[in-house]
């Protein structure tokens, strides 16, 4: 097992262990919530290894001084995570690259063709290019508290060209409960 976290998800469990409440979507992240901590403990035990693409705030926030105290939070919280960070060519341009931090591994190329299928079907560029990375280096499971990816990927992998599996954390949880 080689479970991945998106973006979402690393910034949900820091929401949580900061306090703060969720800013959208509020019943669907309540349902998450134990579960995302669940993870969180599981990564911090050792018990399952996580990785995670290139993530940070700068998909939606350019990398400037006023974002970086943000980036430097997700790197502590994958370092206290333990998590190891996948990178393949077409996401160097994520400032913790740019940073030189560590934990980063390289573990195999991106697979463009099912990159081209997500984005045919509607899936967001960023969405896309995690999905691809996570895949590309072996991972089974994407981990992610987008609902609109869940839904429009979700656990259903036919008709796309991939082996991993996305799930939302709760449905991870119960996914790795019953396959142990």
């Amino acid at each position: 097992m080689k479970p991945c976290l998106d973006n979402s998800s690393l910034q949900h469990i820091k929401f949580i262990l900061a306090g703060l409440d969720f800013r959208s979507d509020e019943k669907f992240l309540l349902e998450q919530k134990e579960y995302l901590l669940k993870i969180y403990h599981l990564s911090c035990s050792g018990s399952v290894q996580f990785f995670t693409t290139a993530i940070t705030e700068s998909e939606i926030n350019p990398f400037d001084k006023k974002n970086s105290n943000k980036v430097q939070e997700s790197n502590e919280l994958i370092n206290k995570m333990d998590i190891q960070i996948l990178k393949a060519p077409f996401i160097l341009d994520d400032p913790l690259c740019k940073m030189d931090m560590p934990n980063y591994v390289l573990d195999g190329a991106e697979k463009c063709g099912l990159y081209e299928q997500l984005i045919s079907n509607g899936i967001q560029h960023a969405d896309a290019r995690h999905i691809v990375v996570a895949e590309s280096t072996g991972c089974t499971h994407f981990i992610t508290t987008d609902k609109r990816l869940i839904n429009s990927v979700g656990s259903y992998k036919d008709g796309f060209d991939m082996d991993i599996l996305i799930f939302n954390p709760k449905g991870f949880i119960k996914w790795r409960d019953n396959n142990e």
